[in-house]
């Protein structure tokens, strides 16, 4: 290929390969960039169901403790609120 459009398909080749080959750093780019921000949005909704689990949780949890001591403060009669005697 010694001839002048012998050289014009290898730098249209060299060319074209280049063109190809930044394309898949930016294509490579792109899916690594849109992985982590979907690894981040799991784990931020990962911590927000278990905030709000610790939520419905403590709530529970305080109800039942300040129930339970209004409960044993409005009793009167100690021996009732001794539940394993």
């Amino acid at each position: 290929m010694g001839s002048y459009f012998g050289k014009s398909v290898d730098e249209n080749f060299k060319r074209n390969q280049e063109f190809m080959m930044q394309l898949q750093r930016l294509q490579l780019e792109r899916q690594i960039h849109m992985r982590n921000q979907i690894r981040e949005r799991k784990l931020a909704l990962k911590i927000a169901t278990y905030r709000e689990f610790f939520y419905w949780v403590g709530t529970f949890y305080v109800l039942a403790a300040g129930s339970t001591i209004f409960a044993i403060l409005s009793e009167r009669n100690i021996s009732n609120i001794v539940l394993f005697s």
